[in-house]
């Protein structure tokens, strides 16, 4: 991210997240978190680090309650858990897609 050039998608990104109702997008993902009550018996594995910069404890336990019969583990990493706990993490995705 040397320049401007390579970080607009990252700015968009950020505005994209509404803070606010009358945001761009908050109907949208208000509609999408209405109707994840529809797929919370689905088998859901939920990996989470849990020294994530951005999305802290507080946000695990609400996909907690919204998934309560999730598989659910925790990581010690950060928010690019995928980057940093790959071959800890593949096994369990691994498992959900047999």
């Amino acid at each position: 991210y040397h320049n401007w050039e390579t970080r607009i998608a990252t700015h968009e990104f950020v505005r994209d997240i509404p803070l606010k109702e009358n945001h761009r997008t908050w109907k949208t993902l208000k509609g999408i978190e209405d109707k994840l009550s529809e797929i919370k018996d689905e088998q859901i594995l939920i990996c989470w680090g849990k020294h994530d910069f951005c999305f802290n404890d507080s946000f695990l336990q609400t996909w907690k309650q919204k998934f309560p019969t999730a598989e659910c583990h925790e990581f010690e990493a950060g928010h690019y858990l995928m980057e940093d706990k790959l071959d800890e993490i593949f096994p369990y995705i691994e498992q959900k897609l047999k």
